[in-house]
């Protein structure tokens, strides 16, 4: 009989057909042996694990009922159509109703993309596959064999029947992990919350569809244009001068200093965390812009001497942030690019000249990035979480316990997503031509903010004290980014920005301006400041000097449009005989069903006005 992979190689993870597949026994009580086709799966009936929801204790705020409507009707809007399909997918015939899993995590054996609902099981080796990669064997179920034997046709037990060794319709059996009456009545209730939504035009917190005129200007980065925008203008957006020391008239310029004024940048909006309100932010963060927010104080001290005497002796893995990308790694020793050394020493590197730091660590420019890299923050260093969580701006929406965070409504029992917060500490990196910056060109899946905690003094400082340089491209203009990155850098990436293998220095960015009319937000960011990056803006980061920066990612219900937008390319990576290489660490499906079933938990909590 068919073995999953797990049990073929001998692999310690659990069965992939356990509780489902039904095997036939002989008068002895032994196995009987028993083709693939012939297997009966049936769901072992066990009692459904209850998912621990929270309550309005668990929250840093309690959620307001109009604001907990808005959230549920943004839920219900974007899982409508998925329970619509799950509940047509429930009535296929040998449909498999396997009992939800709070605790382990699903996904796709191909694309990664995280199981919600549906999905087909192979009977033979058990891999599972989502409905948008089973329908893609359906549509190329014609190819060649040749083509079929590899990639997502691949069948991992090829050994049960060597003339059939690739997937195909057959083979795939219908699973889903809710019954048809859970559907119904979910669906119904979705149904319900939407239409009332729409026939609500004043329910409050719905987006708004303007934005103000500083915003959509373009403007040149010379300072003179800056105070005619302050006399035109009343919004507090701005556009950074973007300019290195210089001395002498502009004919004694460099080259690289004449390229970084003629760099074009949107205005960039600009806050006080103290004078800020939520109405302001969400102005802004509604239409999907980005933004700064300044005079952050934490109460802790984040530098390189305090991380040294408190956490010294810990070990780290340290990257180089230039280079890598390129090819340079397949033809050197990894240790040229990744090393492990305790966080003294790295941090120690923050007061050493460039001479020491390539004796100590080699040529390159070294980060040590998602750190802590396994363990949670909160668990690892609860001081400074709690640090974190006192200095953060807009604490209801980035928080991880804040109320208007959908990702804080997550079963509390569940496998939940890591979404940090992480720090970022890195070495300056270099934007002029041939640079490769600190962080390259990529999209975050969620919502961001990062902060920067603490720069040290450089000469390589400029414009009032600033130590981080980041380029934001408004979403709608990844396509031609994509189509420019494909161009100059001549590269077959399934997904250039995805790849997260390029940056564009200062020459790269006129080109683009030049060729595709596209810019980007030029931040300059300094100590105690937080730049909000929005779910599918590509950007890119170039410390100007040592930074300690922290990060956190949050889910948005006004930016769930992009982050299902950025899913779907994500699995889309994924091509015809490539395996994904990128795993859905949002589990967008979860999060926002988790959030749907909290919204209707505090609903029915709430006393009766």
């Amino acid at each position: 009989f068919p073995k999953c992979r797990p049990c073929t190689v001998g692999a310690d993870d659990h069965c992939l057909f356990q509780n489902i597949r039904v095997l036939p026994l002989n008068r002895n009580g032994k196995l009987s042996y028993c083709l693939w086709n012939r297997c009966i799966f049936r769901p072992l009936q066990m009692p459904l694990e209850e998912a621990l929801l929270p309550n309005q204790a668990d929250l840093n705020w309690s959620l307001d009922p109009a604001t907990r409507t808005y959230m549920q009707y943004v839920c219900a809007k974007s899982l409508l159509p998925i329970f619509e399909k799950a509940l047509e997918h429930s009535q296929t015939e040998e449909i498999v109703i396997r009992p939800r899993e709070i605790q382990f995590r699903h996904y796709c054996d191909f694309c990664s993309t995280g199981l919600f609902v549906s999905s087909y099981l192979c009977r033979k080796c058990g891999q599972e596959y989502c409905p948008a990669c089973q329908l893609r064997m359906l549509e190329q179920q014609g190819e060649p064999a040749s083509h079929q034997k590899n990639g997502i046709y691949r069948c991992a037990n090829d050994k049960v029947d060597t003339e059939r060794y690739f997937h195909n319709a057959e083979d795939m059996l219908p699973v889903t992990s809710f019954s048809a009456e859970e559907l119904e009545s979910e669906t119904k209730a979705m149904r319900e919350i939407v239409q009332a939504h729409h026939s609500n035009d004043t329910l409050q917190n719905t987006p708004k569809d303007r934005r103000t005129s500083a915003m959509e200007q373009i403007m040149d980065s010379d300072l003179s244009d800056l105070s005619e925008l302050s006399d035109r203008e009343s919004s507090p957006a701005i556009t950074e001068a973007i300019s290195e020391p210089q001395s002498g008239t502009s004919a004694g310029m460099s080259e690289d200093c004449r390229v970084q004024r003629l760099l074009q940048s949107h205005a960039v909006t600009r806050f006080e965390n103290d004078a800020m309100s939520e109405e302001q932010f969400l102005d802004v963060w509604r239409e999907g812009i980005p933004l700064v927010v300044g005079g952050i104080t934490p109460r802790l001290t984040w530098d390189p001497n305090a991380f040294q005497e408190r956490y010294g002796e810990m070990m780290c893995t340290v990257v180089r942030s230039d280079e890598i990308g390129h090819g340079e790694m397949e033809d050197n020793d990894p240790s040229d690019y990744c090393k492990r050394l305790t966080v003294h020493q790295f941090f120690e590197t923050f007061s050493m000249d460039a001479d020491q730091r390539r004796e100590f660590l080699g040529r390159g420019n070294w980060k040590l990035k998602d750190w802590p890299p396994a363990a949670d923050l909160r668990t690892s260093f609860p001081d400074l979480y709690e640090d974190f969580n006192d200095f953060v701006p807009m604490p209801d929406h980035t928080r991880r316990d804040g109320c208007k965070n959908l990702s804080s409504l997550f079963a509390k029992n569940a496998n939940t997503p890591d979404l940090g917060p992480k720090m970022y500490n890195a070495w300056p990196g270099d934007h002029k031509a041939g640079g490769q910056g600190t962080t390259k060109l990529h999209m975050d899946i969620a919502d961001a903010v990062n902060v920067l905690l603490y720069a040290s003094d450089d000469l390589r400082i400029v414009d009032g004290h600033a130590a981080a340089q980041w380029d934001i491209f408004r979403a709608e203009d990844a396509d031609k980014i994509r189509k420019f990155l494909r161009q100059h850098f001549n590269t077959n990436e399934e997904d250039p920005i995805h790849s997260q293998k390029f940056f564009l220095d200062d020459h790269l960015l006129q080109k683009l301006y030049a060729e595709k009319g596209v810019y980007s937000w030029r931040i300059l960011q300094r100590a105690g400041e937080a730049v909000f990056i929005p779910a599918g803006c590509a950007h890119q980061v170039c410390n100007l000097t040592d930074c300690i920066k922290i990060a956190v990612d949050f889910l948005s219900p006004y930016n769930i449009e992009r982050c299902f937008k950025l899913t779907e390319e994500f699995r889309k990576v994924a091509g015809e005989n490539v395996k994904s290489w990128k795993e859905d660490v949002l589990q967008l499906h979860s999060q926002l069903w988790y959030a749907w079933c909290t919204c209707k938990k505090l609903a029915e909590e709430e006393p009766p006005s």
